[in-house]
């Protein structure tokens, strides 16, 4: 999230659990909703992704990406709180109720779905993606930065 290297292993990790499947990297983020069970039979006139624009799905993606790896690989965290300050930064930036709404259950889907496929992988700690635990001491303080 602060550079190009950890979208680089977002989309290394993304790819090795199938999350990008054919997709351009380019449009994984807004594909990815595809492992959220949604169909998106075009991905780039898609401007909403779980009613969310799509900068806004973006954020709540690579953050539950980053909770859910932190979570599977034993870092401290705590995704209750970590959700609850991404509902305030989603207030604060001016999303209606509805959408606010929406990141939270977005946030939860995608932190479940992705916990869910690689817990069965023994290897994924030592040796896919992990989170930078700034990220994580990040969103603890509130703060979800862009997704570049």
């Amino acid at each position: 999230m602060t550079g190009p290297t950890g979208t680089r292993m977002r989309l290394r990790a993304a790819d090795a659990l199938g999350l990008a499947g054919a997709f351009p990297k380019s449009w994984l983020n807004l594909c990815a909703a595809s492992a959220l069970s949604l169909a998106l039979p075009a991905c780039g006139s898609v401007t909403t992704v779980m009613g969310l624009p799509k900068a806004e799905f973006d954020r709540v993606f690579v953050a539950a990406i980053d909770v859910s790896s932190a979570e599977h690989c034993g870092a401290d965290v705590d995704a209750g709180l970590i959700r609850s300050n991404l509902i305030a930064a989603q207030t604060q930036r001016g999303l209606p109720p509805g959408q606010v709404e929406s990141s939270g259950l977005a946030f939860d889907k995608t932190r479940n779905e992705y916990k869910r496929r690689i817990s069965s992988q023994a290897s994924f700690c030592s040796t896919d993606y992990k989170p930078e635990l700034s990220h994580i001491a990040a969103y603890e303080k509130g703060a979800f930065p862009d997704v570049p």
